[in-house]
C-alpha cells in the first residue's frame, strides 16, 4: 500500500514524497528512523511518477561506488549521497530507500520499489553484486556504462543541435518571405501589363496559397504530427519506424553502431556480475528500445537455450557484424567473454565518435547549401520580372 506524506527535514525544509508501507503507523516509524517530523500522511491508490534526470542518477552511482569502495556502510553512503544531490525529488526517494533498508530490505529490493528511477537492468546488476559480495566493483562497472550512455547521448545531441537550429530558422525565414515579402512583389508586378516567367508565377501561386491557408496548413501539419505519434506508439508503427531508421543514409549506420556498443557494454557488465546468460539476454531485450534488435536478441536467447553456442547464435541472427561474432567466439573459447565484449564496446565507441563528427561535418554544409538553393530560387524568381520590366519601360 502506498502513502503520500509530508514531513519536516533536518534543515527545516518541507519534504513531500510517496512511501510503501502496511499502514499509517508504519509510515510514522519509517519517518522517525529517517529523523523526519511527519506532518501529513494519507493512503493513495497509485503513486505519481517522479522524473529524475540521468545526470543525477549518474552522480548517485559514482558517489555510491566510491563510498562503498571506501568501506562505508550502505545506509551511511546513502545519507552522504543525499546531501550531495540537488534534486528534491531524488532526495526524498533516497530517504525512502534508507527507510526500506533499515526495515529489512536488501539494497536491490529497495531500489526495485522505484522502477521509474532505477531500471530493471540497474536493479539486476545491483542484486548480482550483492549476491557475489562485489557491490563496489558492480557499482563501478555500472557507473562506466551509464557514463558511456550519457556521453553517447550528448554526442548525438551536439551533432544534431546546429543542423536542427539552422533548419528551424530556415523554415521560419522562408515562411515570413512567402507570407509577407513575396505578396509585396506580386502587387508591384501586377501594376505592369507584362507576362511573368513560369518560375515567378509558381512562386506567387505558392505564396498566395500559403498566405490564404496559413492557419489550416499549421493545423494540418499538427494533426499529421499527432497521428504519426499515435501510429508510432502501436506495435506496427514501432516496427515500421525501427526498420526505416536503419535504412536512412549515414544516420542508420550511426544508430546501429551505437546499439552494438550499448549491447556489448551491457552484456559485458552482466557477465562480469555473474548474471545467468539467459537472464542477461532477457534484461538486454527489455532495455533495448528498438523492436528489430529486441527480436534478434530474443532469437539468440532461444538458440542458446536450445543448446547452441553464443557465437553460432550470434552468427545465425545475421544482425551483428563479423567483428562482434568473432570476439564472442574468441571470448567463449578462452573463457574471457567479458573482456572480449569490453574490447568490442570500446572499438564501436571510438568508431562511433569518429563517425558522429564526420556526420556533423557533412550535414552542416549540406543544409546550408540546400537552404542557399531555396533562397537563390526565390531571388531569381523575383528578379527575372525586374529585368523584363526594364525592357518594358524602355
Amino acid at each position: 500500500m502506498y502513502f503520500l506524506y509530508k514531513a519536516i527535514g533536518k534543515e527545516g525544509k518541507l519534504i513531500k514524497s510517496y512511501i510503501e508501507a502496511a499502514d499509517e503507523k508504519e509510515v510514522v516509524k519509517i519517518t522517525k528512523k529517517l529523523n523526519l517530523n511527519l506532518v501529513f500522511v494519507k493512503p493513495v491508490k497509485s503513486i505519481k511518477k517522479e522524473k529524475i534526470k540521468s545526470k543525477d542518477r549518474l552522480i548517485f552511482t559514482r558517489l555510491f561506488s566510491r563510498l562503498v569502495k571506501s568501506h562505508i556502510s550502505i545506509i551511511e553512503s546513502l545519507k552522504i549521497i543525499q546531501q550531495n544531490i540537488d534534486s528534491t525529488s531524488f532526495k526524498n526517494i533516497i530517504n525512502n530507500i534508507i527507510g526500506y533498508i533499515e526495515k529489512g530490505d536488501s539494497l536491490s529490493r529497495a531500489l526495485e520499489r522505484y522502477k521509474n528511477v532505477f531500471s530493471p537492468f540497474y536493479c539486476a546488476i545491483i542484486k548480482a553484486g550483492e549476491n557475489a559480495g562485489q557491490l563496489d566493483l558492480t557499482l563501478e562497472l555500472l557507473f562506466k556504462y551509464l557514463q558511456f550512455s550519457e556521453n553517447t547521448k550528448k554526442k548525438f545531441q551536439s551533432a544534431l543541435f546546429y543542423p536542427v537550429f539552422v533548419l528551424i530558422t530556415a523554415v521560419v525565414i522562408l515562411s515570413l518571405i512567402f507570407v509577407f515579402v513575396v505578396p509585396q512583389f506580386k502587387a508591384l508586378f501586377s501594376m505592369f501589363d507584362t507576362e511573368l516567367p513560369t518560375l515567378t508565377l509558381f512562386l506567387f501561386g505558392l505564396s498566395t496559397f500559403i498566405k490564404d491557408n496559413f492557419i489550416f496548413i499549421i493545423l494540418f501539419l499538427a494533426a499529421v504530427g499527432v497521428l504519426i505519434k499515435i501510429f508510432l506508439k502501436t506495435r506496427k508503427g514501432a516496427r515500421f519506424r525501427d526498420r526505416i531508421i536503419f535504412k536512412i543514409p549515414l544516420v542508420g549506420r550511426l544508430i546501429k553502431e551505437s546499439l552494438f556498443a550499448k549491447f556489448c557494454q551491457i552484456m559485458a557488465l552482466l557477465v562480469r556480475s555473474n548474471v545467468n546468460i539467459l537472464l542477461s539476454f532477457e534484461i538486454i531485450e527489455e532495455i533495448m528500445n528498438n523492436s528489430i534488435v529486441k527480436d534478434k536478441i530474443r532469437s539468440i536467447r532461444e538458440q542458446v537455450k536450445n543448446g547452441k553456442s553464443l557465437a553460432e547464435s550470434f552468427n545465425t541472427s545475421q544482425f551483428f557484424p563479423a567483428t562482434i561474432v568473432q570476439m564472442v567466439k574468441a571470448g567463449e573459447e578462452a573463457g574471457e567473454l567479458d573482456k572480449m565484449l569490453v574490447s568490442a564496446a570500446e572499438f564501436y565507441e571510438e568508431n562511433l565518435s569518429v563517425k558522429i563528427e564526420l556526420f556533423s561535418s557533412i550535414l552542416q554544409p549540406a543544409l546550408i547549401i540546400l537552404i542557399g538553393l531555396f533562397i537563390a530560387v526565390i531571388v531569381i524568381s523575383i528578379f527575372l520580372p525586374v529585368f523584363q520590366l526594364g525592357t518594358v519601360i524602355k
